[in-house]
């Protein structure tokens, strides 16, 4: 059976991954899924985004959340929607 970590949504909270990563070195599966959603609201988003990186380097999967599409594109639509055009 394959073993699997799967997290999303730190928005920012760099506290939040620190014990993702505690949680995922104890538990030791066999594939790490990151699902977006990293930087947006929190206090500490540049360690977030470090930390993700770091996972990235392991190994583990890493896709974008809405939010880090909004960040990245500047397209605010994707993760507030009701912003409309302006």
């Amino acid at each position: 059976m394959t073993r699997l970590a799967l997290f999303s949504d730190i928005h920012g909270v760099a506290q939040a991954l620190e014990a993702v990563r505690v949680a995922i070195a104890a538990a030791a599966p066999d594939v790490i899924a990151v699902a977006g959603d990293y930087a947006v609201n929190g206090a500490d988003p540049a360690a977030v985004i470090d930390g993700i990186r770091e996972l990235e380097a392991r190994g583990a999967l890493v896709v974008a959340g809405n939010t880090d599409i909004a960040v990245a594109d500047f397209d605010y639509g994707a993760a507030y929607p009701w912003l409309g055009d302006g």
